[in-house]
């Protein structure tokens, strides 16, 4: 059963500093979303967020497939409204060169619920 984790991130300044929570997929993929509404958007400092969640599970970056969902909890969406993107990332140096919208599998989308639709649980 997925689990989520959390992780703090750097954002450019320490005023912007905050929290994803997280969960790592029995075939790599890492799904992420910020839970810091005051903090800096995670597609923003991507590389940051990345690193800090391949540190605390002690994995090299290229081991994971990373995607950013954004949504209402932190990235100025409306309830409801989210966006899900693959980064694509060089390995090195390490950098996020971009970012491609994917469509969001109906588990991922039903453990990220609370972040999606805040009042549903």
């Amino acid at each position: 059963m997925l689990q989520l984790k959390k992780a703090p991130y750097r954002g450019y300044d320490v005023s912007n500093d905050g929290i994803v929570e997280y969960v790592i997929t029995e075939d790599g993929r890492c799904i992420f979303s910020g839970i810091t509404p005051e903090a800096i958007s995670t597609i923003q400092v991507a590389e940051n967020v990345i690193q800090s969640i391949a540190r605390r599970e002690g994995r090299e970056i290229d081991e994971l497939r990373f995607f950013d969902l954004q949504t209402c909890r932190s990235s100025g969406r409306n309830p409801g409204q989210f966006t899900f993107d693959k980064l694509e990332f060089t390995k090195r140096p390490f950098h996020v060169e971009g970012w491609k919208a994917v469509d969001i599998e109906p588990e991922i989308f039903r453990l990220f619920i609370c972040h999606i639709e805040p009042l549903a649980n």
